[in-house]
């Protein structure tokens, strides 16, 4: 079938002499193009996939927020809250579904039978070859017409169902709530000791829903029985050319919407207090007290053909339920042995921070169901705590008149970073990243890769030393150096 002249696209190079995009006068069906030199015009209709892909999806979002402050008993009691809630959507597209992977797999591994495009039985109405490239061993119940079970096949078929659905289309809805509350205040009256204490109570709460509805994928249990299907008024066709269709039963038993929704919540109680316990001869001790639980739940609800990875197109994974609550209580001091208005030679401004942070952990993951190589988990519990902490210091050896402002710092820190929920959930999710050989020239093969995580993971610790100083000369104003090693 001809290619009408003048058609935009991609084209073969130097098969004919004219601008890129335009197609030859000699132009025929689809042909494969091997290389990656496209220089000239040519005679070879290549697919657009630009033309599918949006720069800007079509989208809206809707936003509402308010707050409030109200002093109760002048600045000794003061409430205040704000709120958020923001609802967003957009509709992605992109070209038609890939058939790829494979519906069929190997009975040994699990694994898709054939490494590119899928494989075609020879009993499907459609298929031209009348000989088998391969057969799936124990695919039917051994029987004495066929007492291997196997099933004779054409791998490599490539198809993308370009009139049967159009474009695929992901359409996202996003749902976000904010909401804080709390009471703060000063305490000077309870006396002068007081002046600079404050407090502040507080609670958060924050809540995260998302929802996706995948058009146009493939269901692989459906695609693997409408090609095992006989009769060519149901029976799917992946050898249709460029403007052929399949019928409305083949169509309505491949194709499908996907439901994907997760959550994640956020509520957060807490509690500080600072101030100045007392004055040194080089001025006042501050210091900070203060205490948090957080409890993070995260949940990911996926398609039950997402669930047990038996879509095409889309990207499979498991539902899973994990949270975790988190106890945390910190304090710090600041004490300065001179500063300014105190000090001897060498030692002009010197002080020097404490401070430590405790925190547990509990963490609960739900249980996975097996899939492929993968076995069933069950639901898992883990707890760990850490105590860290932070010494700083800060000098500045001379009076910033005699040279300028110099500012010697450092600091000794001890982190802790414990694993994020999705790295502790062990369901899996499915990736299809290209494996590129530099020096091939056929299309890049994509492979099948699964992430998961590990409810027995442990933190993180790191133990982290700075130096740093920076100067500001007196003698040229506005200029500042620093510099730091860590």
């Amino acid at each position: 079938m001809g290619i009408p002249q003048g058609t935009p696209g991609l084209i073969n190079p130097n098969a004919y002499p004219g601008a890129p995009g335009i197609i030859g006068p000699h132009a025929i069906q689809f042909v494969p193009q091997t290389g990656t030199d496209y220089k000239g015009g040519g005679d070879y209709f290549f697919f657009n996939f630009a033309a599918f892909t949006p720069d800007l999806p079509p989208g809206d979002r809707q936003v509402y927020y308010g707050s409030f402050t109200r002093d109760i008993c002048d600045k000794y009691l003061t409430v205040f809250g704000d709120f958020k809630y923001a609802r967003s959507y957009f509709d992605s597209s992109l070209a038609a579904v890939p058939f790829t992977p494979d519906p069929f797999h190997s009975g040994l591994t699990g694994t898709f039978f054939s490494p590119t495009g899928i494989s075609v039985p020879l009993t499907n109405p459609f298929n031209p070859f009348t000989v088998a490239d391969a057969t799936i061993p124990n695919f039917f119940p051994p029987s004495p017409g066929n007492p291997t079970g196997g099933l004779p096949v054409t791998t490599g078929v490539r198809f993308r169902g370009i009139n049967d659905t159009g474009p695929r289309h992901e359409k996202f809805t996003y749902w976000d709530q904010l909401f804080d509350f709390g009471l703060r205040g000063e305490m000077s009256e309870f006396g002068d000791y007081f002046k600079t204490w404050n407090w502040e109570l507080g609670f958060r709460y924050s809540r995260n829903e998302g929802q996706d509805l995948s058009v146009g994928e493939v269901s692989q249990p459906g695609l693997r029985d409408a090609l095992l299907d006989t009769n060519p008024a149901t029976a799917f066709d992946p050898f249709l050319n460029f403007h052929g269709q399949n019928t409305g039963a083949a169509i309505a038993r491949t194709y499908v919407t996907l439901h994907n929704s997760g959550e994640f919540e956020l509520p957060i109680y807490y509690a500080t207090f600072n101030g100045d316990l007392f004055n040194l001869p080089a001025g006042p001790i501050s210091f900070a007290l203060g205490g948090e639980y957080d409890a993070p739940r995260f949940t990911r609800d996926r398609d039950a053909l997402n669930q047990t990875f038996n879509s095409i197109g889309s990207t499979d994974g498991q539902s899973f339920r994990v949270n975790r609550d988190i106890w945390a209580v910190y304090e710090e001091v600041r004490v300065p042995f001179t500063s300014p208005t105190w000090n001897f030679p060498a030692f002009y401004s010197f002080e020097v921070d404490f401070a430590e942070r405790e925190e547990w952990y509990s963490n609960n993951t739900s249980a996975v169901l097996p899939s492929g190589l993968f076995a069933a988990v069950p639901a898992a519990h883990s707890t760990y705590n850490a105590q860290k902490p932070k010494v700083s210091i800060r000098w500045q050896p001379l009076d910033p008149k005699y040279i300028g402002a110099l500012t010697l710092r450092g600091s000794y820190t001890e982190a802790f970073h414990a694993p994020t929920l999705s790295e502790l959930t062990p369901a899996s999710s499915q990736n299809f990243p290209i494996v590129a050989d530099p020096f091939s020239t056929q299309t890049e093969p994509q492979i099948e890769e699964r992430i998961l995580g590990n409810p027995g993971v442990h933190p993180e610790v790191a133990y982290e030393w700075t130096y740093g100083a920076v100067y500001s000369p007196k003698w040229l104003k506005g200029l500042t150096l620093s510099a730091d090693w860590w």
